[in-house]
């Protein structure tokens, strides 16, 4: 038996228009967010980290904030995908129907649910 009823907040869905300016850089969540359900969130944080790491080296060396562009894309285009995995998968969640409808047909064919997360999210 349930002894409360479900509770939750948001949406916390946001996006930042500047990842960086000249004391601080956004990685991560801070950079942006949308939901946990697909659990991509500290994949995107990694990848950004990554990126923020050779970007940074660069700007260190004297590159100025001009490196911190091509952490910027990568970030971003990074983000892209995670949004649209993201959205996809809210979508679905918020339709019954739809869910168990989906649910059904990747438990018959598991090989199809391996395909949309590579089309999605990319290979891992």
């Amino acid at each position: 038996p349930v002894d409360s009823a479900a509770r939750g907040s948001g949406p916390l869905e946001r996006a930042s228009a500047r990842l960086h300016d000249d004391r601080f850089v956004l990685v991560g969540d801070a950079a942006g967010y949308i939901d946990a359900i697909t659990g991509e969130g500290i994949s995107l944080a990694l990848v950004s980290a990554a990126a923020l790491s050779i970007a940074l080296d660069a700007a260190l060396r004297g590159g100025g904030a001009a490196p911190l562009a091509g952490y910027e894309r990568v970030f971003r285009r990074a983000f892209l995908r995670y949004a649209v995995a993201t959205r996809a998968v809210l979508f679905i969640a918020r339709r019954p129907r739809l869910r168990d409808g989906v649910l059904s047909a990747l438990a018959l064919a598991p090989g199809l649910f391996r395909h949309a997360v590579g089309a999605v999210l990319g290979p891992r």
